[in-house]
């Protein structure tokens, strides 16, 4: 059986997230680690974020100061679950390949969903704590809680995938 890894950057952070989309009995393996030569930002009225070279960074941002991305490095994944989180992603990323950095600094080659049109990110950096503090409740199921607080829907639809 073919097993997966994958560098994830937003909202597929948060194990609840991730395990809700792809939806099967896996323990996938968690790995703090850093992308470097991208910058991660979030997406025009969306609650998660685009990554994309750092070169690319829209004009006016702080990609200077934020060449790399902090995120996790998820292994252990099947082949049903990489179909589902191409689902997920859907038409505004492509997944391609990238190595990424521990702690020790050794090297981990995985795949990651990039962003595909820079014109749709804000010039502001998306920040996972804002994230969870804020927005988590609409990702994993909770988004009756969210409308009571008077949160809007900011998932694109993807609260509601299962």
């Amino acid at each position: 059986m073919t097993s997966y890894s994958c560098f994830f950057y937003g909202t597929l952070m948060h194990p609840a997230v991730l395990n809700r989309v792809i939806s099967s009995t896996e323990t996938p393996a968690y790995l703090p680690v850093i992308l470097p030569g991208y910058a991660r930002f979030r997406v025009k009225g969306q609650d998660y974020p685009g990554v994309i070279a750092a070169q690319d960074a829209p004009e006016g941002s702080v990609a200077e100061a934020n060449v790399s991305v902090a995120g996790m490095l998820v292994s252990h994944l099947s082949s049903y679950a990489i179909k589902r989180l191409d689902a997920f992603e859907g038409d505004e990323y492509t997944r391609t390949s990238v190595t990424v950095l521990d702690g020790t600094g050794k090297r981990h080659n995985c795949q990651m969903y990039l962003y595909k049109d820079s014109s749709k990110l804000e010039a502001t950096v998306w920040d996972f704590e804002d994230f969870k503090r804020e927005k988590l409740a609409h990702w994993t199921g909770d988004a009756e809680f969210s409308m009571l607080q008077g949160q809007t829907d900011g998932t694109n639809g993807r609260s509601s995938f299962a």
